[in-house]
């Protein structure tokens, strides 16, 4: 009988000190003050720009409508317009995944804008 209960009590000391163990493990969607994280999700974003370089299947910069320079990793299997040029208006569409990388995954050259007339009204396209 006195094996039994060692054994009864062996497994109700272990219990507490796993169940111990749980509760004093930080939760890692909390942070240290106790906030709690918010989880990180994929996002895509569009940037239009003008195009400063771009390296297939590496990097892309763009001049930002404020100037400022974007450099951004292009993914291999990013699809990209053919023959870009440097000045282009371009599209860049990225993706910034679960670890909080961002990454290109389209490349496409923007239409120029519509060509007014002297009055200041759009001009209507030719048929």
């Amino acid at each position: 009988m006195k094996r039994f209960s060692l054994r009864i009590l062996s497994a109700v000391i272990a219990a507490g000190m796993a169940s111990t163990w749980a509760w004093a493990v930080p939760d890692p969607a909390v942070g240290a003050k106790g906030a709690t994280k918010s989880p990180v999700r994929f996002e895509m974003q569009s940037r239009t720009g003008t195009l400063k370089t771009y390296r297939a299947g590496k990097s892309v910069v763009i001049a930002e409508p404020d100037g400022r320079l974007k450099r951004l990793p292009v993914d291999p299997a990013a699809r990209v317009d053919r023959n870009l040029v440097r000045g282009q208006q371009v599209n860049v569409i990225s993706m910034t995944d679960e670890t909080g990388q961002e990454r290109v995954s389209a490349i496409s050259r923007t239409a120029p804008p519509a060509a007014e007339t002297a009055d200041g009204t759009q001009a209507r396209p030719r048929r």
